[in-house]
């Protein structure tokens, strides 16, 4: 049986069993191949994209409540606006994305360690 047969055959499975899905190293390797690790990658980003779109709809809630006494134009010496592009534009859906894989990491190593100590 390929490494490809055998994925399917875990998944569908676990998918059947409602159950974990075990994968070993060979597994691992073949998803991270180029053809379906893109497709991973898509969904991905995909759903990053729609967390930011969720963002994006909050502040604008949040400006629709902003009381309207207060008034949003620039005030004092010195003020400049805020950048539209460059390094931080997009920083919080790139902290998000880096929180999401920290926690993965963390949880694999404690699995990797209540392995080891069973």
């Amino acid at each position: 049986m390929t490494i490809h047969a055998d994925l399917a055959e875990r998944l569908r499975k676990a998918a059947r069993n409602g159950t974990r899905l075990h994968l070993e190293p060979a597994h691992v390797k073949a998803l991270l191949s180029p053809g379906i690790y893109g497709v991973i990658s898509t969904l991905e980003a995909e759903e990053l994209n729609a967390l930011c779109d969720q963002d994006n709809q909050l502040d604008e809630t949040s400006k629709l409540r902003a009381r309207p006494d207060i008034s949003s134009g620039r005030t004092g010496s010195g003020i400049v606006p805020t950048a539209t592009t460059g390094r931080s534009v997009g920083s919080m859906v790139e902290q998000r994305a880096a929180e999401a894989l920290a926690s993965e990491e963390a949880l694999r190593i404690c699995r990797r360690k209540k392995r080891s100590t069973n």
